[in-house]
């Protein structure tokens, strides 16, 4: 399948009934570098994301962020999200994971995310400013599952 660029609102339509966004799918594991959940309400899309860091020992976040949408692509301030902390090591591991986590949100800023299909429930994301700037060292590939895979770090 050629590469073919999809806006969110169809992405988010497609995987209605696989509605689990794997970041970095390792098939060996079954296992993904993030989880997130899309869903449209009012215009927007609404990001419910979850990942871990390792600090020692494992910590897993939560993130939850509004997109607007524009042209197809989903567009938000990283530094504007909601981040918890749902899995804690020790305090000083989980304050040096929740500092290393807001410094990499921050390093982001305001960016947008466009999906190009690479294979049936599979997309290369691609990253770019607000302004339009590429940004190649962000993009990944995303994998939708019906069933929520395991999360790694």
């Amino acid at each position: 399948m050629a590469e073919t660029f999809v806006p969110i609102s169809k992405v988010v339509e497609a995987t209605a009934t696989a509605p689990f966004e794997c970041g970095e799918y390792d098939r060996k594991s079954g296992s993904c570098t993030s989880i997130s959940r899309l869903q449209l309400a009012g215009g927007k899309l609404v990001n419910d994301a979850e990942f871990a860091v390792a600090a020692g020992t494992v910590i897993r976040f939560g993130f939850a962020q509004k997109y607007r949408i524009v042209e197809g692509w989903a567009c938000a301030d990283m530094r504007a999200g909601r981040l918890s902390v749902t899995q804690a090591g020790t305090r000083k591991e989980t304050r040096r994971g929740k500092e290393f986590v807001r410094r990499d949100l921050a390093a982001m800023g305001k960016i947008c995310a466009g999906y190009f299909q690479i294979a049936p429930r599979q997309y290369q994301v691609r990253f770019r400013t607000y302004s339009g700037k590429a940004m190649p060292s962000k993009d990944t590939v995303v994998q939708f599952f019906e069933q929520k895979p395991a999360l790694r770090p």
